[in-house]
């Protein structure tokens, strides 16, 4: 199993599912996750052994969301590019990348991600698609109509890093491939892998 968080968040959830059906279409993601990450001090505020790194860390949770939102199981089909800033001298490694993905049929994704935000943390996505754009930022889905997702206003709806765990054991009990199989997020790392290519 694939510890892919994005994927359990139930607003995002239903986007996919909608994508997957052939009910939705998107021509334009842009996903954002902006965090403050200069040193090697965790969220819980434990200092580990070892830097974290943006684009296989947290940019790797907001590429596999763009490719899924925009419908693409095979990243062989996308061009990548990348811009990034100068690398650290720290960690040896940029802390702002943006990550552009253009598909044959002209839709293009595009993920920023930055570990020198001192502002609260970002994570959203915009979504542009057939005249109508949905704007998600921390599970709360937004259209030209209002709110179509609250989290809080379903407590029925489990937090994301539950469903995960719960579906992890789930399917070690049973003894089954999980939701989120390796195989699942292989084109997230075929794109990681060439931008990584370009920053090097």
């Amino acid at each position: 199993m694939v510890a892919h968080t994005h994927r359990y968040l139930t607003g995002l959830r239903g986007l996919l599912g909608d994508v997957a059906a052939g009910t939705r279409r998107f021509d334009g993601v842009l996903a954002r996750y902006l965090i403050l990450r200069r040193d090697r001090v965790g969220s819980s505020g434990y200092v580990r052994s070892w830097t974290d790194d943006l684009l296989w860390h947290h940019m790797n949770h907001s590429t596999d969301m763009t490719l899924g939102l925009l419908g693409i199981t095979d990243a062989s089909t996308v061009d990548v590019q990348v811009a990034h800033t100068r690398p650290d001298p720290t960690s040896g490694k940029p802390l702002d990348i943006t990550l552009t993905m253009t598909t044959e049929d002209g839709r293009v994704g595009t993920v920023v991600g930055s570990y020198t935000n001192e502002t609260p943390q970002v994570c959203d996505y915009y979504l542009a698609g057939a005249g109508r754009t949905v704007f998600v930022e921390m599970n709360v889905v937004r259209d030209r109509d209002g709110v179509a997702y609250e989290p809080d206003e379903h407590p029925e709806d489990e937090e994301d890093r539950v469903l995960q765990n719960r579906e992890f054991f789930a399917a070690t009990r049973a003894n089954r491939p999980a939701a989120i199989s390796p195989d699942t997020i292989l084109p997230a790392m075929d794109v990681l892998q060439r931008a990584q290519d370009l920053i090097s």
